[in-house]
């Protein structure tokens, strides 16, 4: 498997100096292919370092307990879904 990992390494590397010659599509599925995968990390270390921490835990907390300061909580995830969807018409 790491041998794999080098190939593949070696092969975007080289789709990425690709574009030294002129705007080919080796470059374009690299240039996307990083894009992509940077914009899923960043959001799967959005959702496992604020979100679930911060919400997710604290309202699982207040269901087993029964602590009604839990749910505020809920509120604000609302109100960001809410200003979320003044981007969509």
């Amino acid at each position: 498997m790491n041998l794999l990992g080098v190939w593949i390494s070696a092969f975007l590397t080289l789709a990425i100096f690709s574009f030294l010659y002129k705007d080919n599509p080796i470059y374009k599925f690299a240039e996307h292919l990083f894009v992509g995968i940077s914009a899923g990390y960043a959001f799967i270390q959005a959702i496992a370092g604020t979100l679930r921490p911060n919400l997710f835990e604290h309202v699982k907390t207040a269901v087993e307990t029964g602590d009604v300061s839990g749910y505020a909580r809920l509120g604000a995830l609302v109100l960001g879904v809410m200003i979320l969807m003044r981007l969509f018409p």
